[in-house]
């Protein structure tokens, strides 16, 4: 709010042309500010004048031009306008790829961005294509080991995880785990990121003692670091409920799924897919705890939810589908 309050004062000096470029700049600030404070809806405003002006100004060929776009789309995800974040990404990584060409950080960031948005939509053999291109960029837009180009590759496994080719997935994910293990710089969630995808990776081709193993390490870990409220935690904590599950280890299993449904649900939304998931994992589980009713309605109504939400087509719901088989055959397809 201090931030912002300067920002307004400076403002209020902008009188005409001679500050436009000043004023440009400060907005920039000011809807950045707003994005890390999590006030989408304020920032929406700001960022569309932002890009206004700077296409104003400094046309489509600018460094300014690109990172207000790249903002505004980050806004949009954030309020779930996906069609609108796709369409402005889009235009993005055309105008990097005509002017700066395929090796620039700014078109392996919009490739990078592009391919986020896609696979949150299920379009994922699209996103994996992007991210192969963009991991060719980055090796010669950045350094070996910089996250940057980390990043993507922690993308990429999560990407064949989601097709469903967990093999590779795995091969990939644990090819990265020793780059990040080895890594000089800071990588932070990036590490979290990945070990949470090989947890679910070992889940789903049955090795469940690895899965909880990988998982439980990684709630631990994040728990010391942003605390047990953090989504990540209650991801992770999830995950780790659902092997123990399958383990039949399933009163262990409650104790970390009943309260990750619980905080998911509140952080993340109802209709988010990760909190769909743990619905399932926590209807998986009520089954073994003998609760077959409550884990045959609860598994149908998550299943519903998540093809109303998410679409036929998404991963999650072939993931929620199969899950599904264990409790309702009759009624998947």
């Amino acid at each position: 709010d201090a931030a912002l309050d300067r920002l307004a004062l400076a403002s209020e000096l902008h009188q005409d042309e001679a500050t436009d470029q000043v004023m440009m700049i400060a907005r920039m600030l000011e809807s950045l500010i707003m994005i890390r404070a999590g006030r989408f809806f304020e920032a929406e405003g700001v960022a569309t004048d932002v890009l206004s002006e700077t296409l104003r100004l400094q046309g489509p060929r600018n460094i300014n031009t690109i990172v207000s776009r790249e903002r505004l789309v980050e806004v949009k995800a954030n309020l779930n306008r996906l069609d609108e974040a796709e369409r402005l990404a889009r235009e993005n990584l055309a105008v990097t790829l005509d002017w700066l060409g395929r090796d620039d950080p700014h078109t392996v960031s919009a490739q990078a961005t592009l391919s986020i948005l896609l696979a949150e939509r299920g379009q994922v053999e699209e996103s994996l294509a992007l991210l192969d291109d963009a991991i060719e960029g980055a090796e010669q837009a950045f350094p070996p080991e910089a996250p940057n180009a980390l990043v993507l590759k922690v993308n990429r496994a999560a990407r064949y995880l989601e097709l469903g080719r967990t093999e590779r997935a795995i091969e990939l994910g644990e090819a990265v785990a020793e780059q990040l293990a080895n890594s000089p710089a800071p990588v932070g969630q990036i590490s979290w990121l990945n070990s949470l995808n090989l947890a679910e990776a070992y889940y789903q081709i049955g090795q469940f003692d690895v899965s909880s193993e990988r998982a439980g390490a990684m709630r631990l870990e994040i728990q010391a670091a942003v605390g047990d409220a953090h989504p990540l935690t209650q991801i992770a904590a999830s995950y780790e409920g659902a092997a123990l599950s399958r383990l039949g280890r399933f009163d262990e299993a409650a104790a970390l799924l009943d309260p990750a449904v619980d905080h998911l649900s509140a952080t993340l939304g109802e209709s988010d897919a990760q909190t769909l998931m743990a619905l399932g994992w926590q209807a998986l589980n009520l089954d073994g705890l003998g609760q077959a009713g409550d884990a045959r309605a609860q598994m149908t109504s998550t299943l519903a939810s998540a093809r109303a939400e998410l679409g036929d087509d998404h991963y999650r719901v072939r993931d929620l589908e199969r899950l599904a088989s264990r409790l309702l055959p009759a009624e998947t397809p």
